[in-house]
């Protein structure tokens, strides 16, 4: 957390003690002998510089064999360190302790505040505020929406205790009492004091940041600062957020104050349905989605999901699929695809989360393989994969065998130029126990054709791929966590392709854009840390173009030809970016390249070494290349940091900006097919080189290391 507000948010323990933190609920089906989640007791804990507490979390189910298998981790060693289950305060500052069973995502958060006794001090807090995240930056929108999305004056509610040297050796403390008195001594506001509630309340009468100056019962004074954003509304509901996104015709400045979370994620308990603090599920009820019908300007659809025997509804459009959509035009099929919002201005989200869950996970009855439960789809689910982008042998429904995906159904697509996402924790699914579960899930977050938007301080997490920016002039990944993606944690490439005839390819002309032509995608990222995808964490895409997608009309039908040359991205990385992407060689997924649909049949010879595993194999194997291999206990581990891919003329590059050597990468390739061992990937995908950006083995990264949030604040 930055530095600059850890002073008036450590030592908390009057108001936020007794809250519960918000478990993660699988909704797909107990994996084997393994819990659904696990939690500890509490969402904060307290603690002395030189004192020790024990950390421990409970399961669901409930069994203590599982204890032997968590392990707990703290953000920041500087301020607290933790040795066989306890954790120990070594200095002022707060700490996210994070507990893991095995080497999954079934995980929770403890927020430990340590701190030093103080004969006299003030502390302010906000009791609406989120303990997770990467940044404590607090933002307040100026505007909040009242009943009938009215627009009224923003209202901020602050605590204010004066705790003085009564400390007890548990980390309990005594207020002396709350603070004498408060005046805005900065910025235009109307201050007032509810004894009951025991507040000060703020009425934001501008656009500008004010400041109030709290003092002491001793004359000690402590100043506040309101961080507003002019135009700015706060949104606590999904009706509200739905309001400043996809019913608004511009756009308006979200600044979110409630997690927007699954239902299961919004309530304590199955019996009581008691609502958790700060969080609202981000659905419907039948009189929300009537409020908003009238106040949209296009057309919206509603997905209804049932949970305990009531009707809800979660909001989605559709939009025209940018990608090269030649080969569904060519068979009359669809070339739309669905997504949860659109984003025309900034977000600022303060470490509260947005989960997708209802829109995009499927509701079929689930199937267990290999001991974990995978989703399958029901009818009425509307994120079912992506279109494709080529198929294999339609039949006479114009349903493909085997295909190769282009653009994904996406949750959030941002829609506008110049904008913001700060603070923001999104995901399109509950916790997951397998990266298989994100098949269908789609991606997060969408950028395709706009500028200069900047993400900053916030964690993606959970989808198929997490950010997929296309065609874009200047986008920002900065100080973000990117985990947990089925196939690329950052998906990169452009629309914009050169479209050959037949006679044009097979007369092996040197088809190009001109030199200065050949980017159509600029990205930077900074100070960001990638962890567990399926294929790789950052993905440069290029088109397929091999021979086979014009003249072999046997595998192709009358929907050639298919192939084409794309413009490349221009990808600059700096600072401290760090890729936690070690995998089992034998583990990493190829079907983001190609989904076998049906039985091919006497056809397979077509499709039976249409995999990229072989092929990295028989590179590691190489004697220059076995620095590139970790051998643990009889496997190869590799760590998939970045891919250049496609097969034909891939025109990306990374910046000359990018110090690949500080970043600890070094370049496993050019991977070039082999005509015999990988005809059909050869005469499919294209035969211009695969280009792979690794860490060795001997990195200071190693496969057991997981990301710590507290690494990228400021």
């Amino acid at each position: 957390m930055r530095k600059k507000l850890i002073a008036i948010i450590f030592l908390l323990p009057i108001i936020i003690i007794g809250l519960l933190y918000s478990v993660s609920y699988v909704l797909i089906g107990n994996v084997v002998d393994e819990p659904d989640s696990i939690s500890f007791a509490e969402s904060t804990a307290f603690l002395l510089v030189g004192g020790g507490m024990d950390l421990k979390v409970t399961s669901s189910p409930n069994n203590e064999k599982f204890a032997s298998n968590i392990t707990y981790v703290s953000d920041r060693e500087d301020i607290l360190t933790v040795k066989d289950n306890k954790a120990y305060g070594l200095k002022s500052g707060s700490s996210q302790v994070t507990a893991r069973y095995k080497e999954t995502n079934i995980t929770d958060t403890l927020n430990v505040f340590v701190y030093t006794p103080q004969s006299k001090e003030l502390y302010i807090i906000d009791p609406n505020t989120s303990y997770t995240g990467i940044t404590s930056q607090k933002a307040y929108g100026e505007y909040d929406l009242g009943e009938g999305f009215i627009k009224e004056s923003g209202k901020v509610s602050l605590k204010a205790f004066d705790f003085g040297a009564s400390l007890t050796i548990d980390g309990q403390l005594t207020p002396r009492g709350k603070a004498e008195r408060a005046n805005i001594i900065k910025g235009e506001g109307k201050l007032s004091y509810d004894e009951k509630k025991e507040t000060y309340n703020i009425e934001i009468l501008g656009g500008d940041d004010i400041t109030v100056r709290f003092v002491s019962q001793v004359g000690e004074s402590l100043d506040y600062t309101i961080k507003v954003i002019p135009e700015g509304f706060n949104v606590y509901t999904y009706a509200q957020l739905l309001y400043c996104t996809n019913h608004s015709l511009n756009g308006e400045k979200v600044v979110l104050r409630s997690n927007l979370e699954s239902y299961s994620n919004s309530y304590l308990g199955e019996e009581t349905k008691t609502a958790k603090k700060n969080t609202n599920p981000l659905l419907l009820t039948q009189q929300e989605k009537d409020s908003l019908k009238n106040l949209g300007q296009e057309e919206y659809h509603y997905l209804k999901r049932t949970y305990d025997e009531k009707d809800y509804y979660v909001e989605y459009l559709t939009r025209e699929s940018t990608y090269d959509t030649r080969y569904l035009t060519r068979l009359n099929k669809s070339t739309k695809i669905n997504i949860g919002l659109s984003l025309k201005k900034d977000l600022y989200a303060n470490g509260f989360t947005i989960n997708f869950h209802a829109l995009t996970y499927p509701t079929g009855d689930p199937t267990l393989v290999k001991g974990v439960y995978l989703p399958s789809l029901s009818e009425n689910d509307i994120f079912r994969g992506p279109l494709d982008y080529c198929g294999v042998l339609a039949d006479e429904n114009n349903q493909a065998a085997a295909s190769v995906g282009g653009e994904d159904n996406c949750a959030l697509e941002v829609e506008g130029d110049n904008l913001i996402l700060s603070g923001l924790i999104v995901k399109n699914c509950n916790t997951i126990t397998a990266l298989a579960q994100l098949d269908y899930v789609g991606t997060v977050i969408g950028i395709k054709h706009q500028s200069n938007v900047k993400i900053e301080d916030s964690i993606i997490m959970n989808g198929r791929n997490l950010v997929r920016a296309f065609s874009n002039d200047g986008v920002t990944v900065s100080h973000c966590l990117l985990e947990y993606a089925k196939d690329f944690l950052l998906r990169l490439g452009a629309d914009e392709f050169i479209q050959l005839t037949k006679d044009e390819f097979l007369s092996g002309g040197d088809y190009n854009y001109p030199d200065g032509e050949r980017i159509g995608n600029t990205l930077e990222v900074d100070n960001t840390y990638f962890y567990d995808s399926g294929f790789f964490s950052i993905g440069l895409e290029s088109h397929f173009n091999g021979r086979y997608l014009y003249d072999k009309d046997e595998i192709f039908s009358y929907t050639l030809p298919l192939g084409g040359i794309s413009k490349g991205t221009d990808l600059t990385i700096k600072g401290d970016t760090r890729f936690y992407d070690w995998k089992d060689v034998d583990s990493i997924s190829t079907d983001t390249m190609l989904q076998v649909k049906a039985d091919l049949g006497d056809l397979s010879q077509y499709l039976s070494n249409f995999d990229i595993v072989p092929i990295i194999k028989r590179e590691l194997a190489k004697e220059e290349n076995k620095k590139f291999a970790l051998n643990v206990e009889g496997k190869t581990y590799l760590n998939s940091a970045i891919a250049d891919y496609g097969g034909g003329i891939n025109n990306s590059v990374i910046n000359s900006n990018t110090d690949l050597t500080a970043l600890g990468l070094a370049k496993l390739g050019p991977v070039v097919f082999d005509p015999v061992e990988d005809k059909f990937l050869a005469n499919c995908a294209g035969t211009a080189p695969f280009n792979f950006y690794l860490y060795p083995s001997d990195s200071k990264i190693t496969y057991k290391d997981t990301p710590k949030t507290g690494d990228l604040a400021d």
